[in-house]
């Protein structure tokens, strides 16, 4: 699901076990939000937009972007770095007459990819959301709380493979939780 454009290769900090690999990637991030909170909203956005969104714990690919649903009336989006501005004016001419609100969310955030045969373990260690693969499915997504902080967790592909998206004030705390809850995988 998760397309090679979205998720850089290697750039940032690189942590490695022998069951478990941490690495920063650079990713373009775009939050976009409605504010009608009538119960067809999302529904006639969606149309609106030309997109099936994402609905709770849930994510999709579509036209080379990631979006995973944050809140009600609230997705984060998954694009190129670099291309922010333009998928903001791309979505914002079809809002059509909603009030959204989408703005650039790419510096406020990190990435981490988290992959090997002991990601769920390590997973499991941080916090209480169920990671086993019938559970937690590819495009599954969840707002939580990880390692005492908020994260958002995502399950992009069929490679076991996860994306945690952190606010970057807390990166650095996350990677050193990460390297000491790792030590025995």
């Amino acid at each position: 699901m998760a397309d090679a454009a979205l998720i850089a290769p290697e750039e940032g900090r690189v942590l490695r076990r022998a069951g478990f690999t941490a690495a920063e990637r650079t990713v373009g991030l775009v939050r976009v939000q409605i504010f009608s909170r009538a119960t067809e909203a999302e529904a006639r956005f969606s149309e609106q937009l030309q997109l099936r969104l994402p609905g709770p714990r849930q994510a999709i690919e579509a036209e080379g972007m990631q979006w995973c649903w944050s809140a009600p009336g609230e997705w984060v989006v998954s694009v190129p770095v670099g291309t922010e501005a333009v998928v903001i004016e791309s979505l914002r001419s079809r809002c059509g007459d909603f009030f959204a609100v989408l703005n650039v969310i790419t510096d406020s955030r990190v990435c981490l990819h988290l992959s090997g045969t002991n990601v769920r373990e390590l997973l499991a260690r941080g916090c209480t959301v169920d990671f086993h693969p019938d559970s937690f499915c590819v495009g599954h997504c969840a707002s939580t709380r990880f390692a005492d902080i908020p994260v958002m967790v995502l399950r992009p592909g069929e490679d076991g493979d996860f994306l945690l998206y952190v606010d970057s004030s807390y990166g650095d705390y996350l990677f050193k939780w990460l390297e000491a809850a790792s030590r025995d995988c």
